[in-house]
């Protein structure tokens, strides 16, 4: 087995693996992404993501890329009173999915998107996920993850929940698309 490890941000140990099978799968790349950016009241907190892309050791050889997997896990904030915390993260989480998921045709490789999201089943969080939609215009932050039952006296989620500096569009995608070779742990302008 290989293990893929992208430490927290700050001083805690913890963080996020990706552990596969070496005689099944060969490492294309592996890309951590961190969440927190200096300056930036919304995302000031030290979790992370990591996304890799593997190919099949029965394709080696092969310069095939729709054979390639997307995998992906992260560790979104938990407070419950944060849903515009956790929206800001899966952003860029799923922007880097895109990133490395996507083929010149525009097709998509498989992607399995893994984590512990800080939500419940059915909540609007969840259902972005599923569905790929979320109508937040007006939706209270502690609602979003479905963990407060009554979230009275909260802030309504704005558009755009996330600064313009991450070069994060509305679908979740890099504005520009930044090179493989860019580092994903820095946003796009």
């Amino acid at each position: 087995y290989q293990c893929e490890y992208k430490k927290r941000t700050g001083r805690k140990p913890d963080g996020c693996a990706v552990i596969f099978k070496t005689s099944r799968l060969s490492l294309l790349s592996s890309n951590p992404v961190e969440f927190f950016r200096p300056g930036d009241a919304l995302l000031d907190r030290d979790n992370v993501g990591l996304v890799v892309l593997l190919q099949p050791n029965d394709a080696m050889g092969q310069s095939d890329p729709s054979a390639f997997i997307c995998v992906a896990n992260t560790h979104l904030l938990y407070n419950p009173r944060r849903g515009d915390i956790k929206l800001a993260q899966l952003a860029i989480l799923l922007a880097e999915i895109s990133r490395l998921s996507s083929l010149p045709d525009g097709a998509t490789n498989p992607v399995v998107l893994c984590g512990d999201f800080n939500s419940t089943p059915r909540s609007p969080l969840y259902s972005f996920l599923t569905t790929g939609c979320l109508e937040y215009r007006g939706l209270q932050i502690g609602m979003v993850s479905g963990q407060e039952n009554s979230p009275r006296g909260q802030r309504l989620l704005e558009s755009p929940i996330w600064s313009h500096s991450l070069g994060i569009n509305h679908q979740c995608q890099y504005k520009n698309k930044p090179t493989a070779e860019s580092s994903s742990s820095s946003p796009t302008g």
